[in-house]
């Protein structure tokens, strides 16, 4: 899958010691080592079939002997996970719009997680476009996974800020019938 790790397994035997190992990663990426590594990982940012090539190299009588060998690699896209949610007050719901990009292959699910434990169960949903409501102002991080029907995924983490209510308060000078009263605003 798009983004994920693959690992490649080095299985080149040599009667002699190898002295030089090459990985052509068939997207421009290339590594070169002269130790043994095992094993090799790599991954690719676009889907697409990549011609993977490994090279070793060994001395045989004082000449460098290469031998290589090739397969093809198929990455399959990753949905792009992504959404928006709007701004928050104490008391109001949030509410989030999934807004992730297939990349051509459908997605199966989505996980959702709000980033407030003591709410569990209702910390996480499975829905495309959830809502939760927070118990307490504060900053909270809001994880999306999404998944599609070929198991690729893709994460994204943004954070909410849950605001506290204002507090209306004020405080007035006693006067008598007729005269002018003054108002303070105390409020935060």
């Amino acid at each position: 899958c798009q983004y994920q790790i693959l690992t490649f397994a080095d299985s080149s035997y040599s009667g002699l010691p190898i002295s030089n190992w090459f990985w052509d990663f068939g997207d421009g990426t290339t590594m070169t080592y002269n130790n043994y590594l095992n094993p090799v990982t790599h991954s690719y940012d676009s889907s697409g079939t990549y011609l993977v090539r490994m090279a070793v190299t060994t001395d045989v009588a004082g000449k460098a002997i290469t031998d290589s060998a090739s397969m093809l690699v198929q990455v399959i896209a990753s949905p792009s996970a992504n959404y928006s949610m709007n701004r928050n007050c104490f008391g109001t719901t949030a509410k989030f719009t999934n807004v992730t990009a297939t990349n051509g292959v459908p997605v199966q699910g989505y996980s959702w997680n709000f980033g407030e434990p003591s709410s569990a169960p209702a910390d996480t949903s499975s829905l495309k476009n959830p809502e939760h409501l927070y118990s307490a102002p504060g900053f909270y991080s809001i994880r999306l996974i999404a998944e599609n029907i070929l198991g690729c995924r893709d994460t994204i983490t943004q954070d909410l800020q849950v605001h506290p209510l204002p507090t209306a308060d004020f405080e007035n000078s006693l006067s008598c019938a007729g005269d002018q009263t003054l108002f303070t605003d105390l409020s935060d």
